[in-house]
């Protein structure tokens, strides 16, 4: 389920249930590894971006790395998901959040 934020323009088309996007995946340390590659304008977000801290945070609770007024909602794996995640949820258990009914939004 894809939210309108302010920083899209206002005649910004969104398609429901268009695709997964698949990111910031594995733990916190894959999570920094990956943040760390990539160059920064510390203006931009500062060190909290990579601190490993605010990134285990932000894994726990669905907020967004950077700041934004986004949110990210844990949802169990479903007939949604694609095909080979669905077949491969064993192999892939090390990205996979354990899913708790009572806390889908854990803020």
């Amino acid at each position: 389920h894809m939210v309108k934020h302010s920083h899209y323009p206002p005649d910004a088309v969104f398609i429901e249930d268009a695709g997964w996007h698949f990111s910031y995946l594995g733990g916190t340390e894959l999570v920094a590894e990956k943040l760390d590659s990539i160059t920064w304008d510390p203006n931009d977000y500062g060190d909290r971006v990579t601190d490993r801290k605010n990134i285990a945070e932000c894994i726990a609770t669905g907020r967004d790395l950077f700041g934004r007024d986004r949110e990210f909602r844990f949802v169990e794996i479903d007939e949604t998901f694609p095909r080979y995640v669905r077949e491969n949820m064993a192999r892939l258990s090390k990205y996979i959040k354990p899913f708790n009914h009572e806390l889908t939004n854990p803020r």
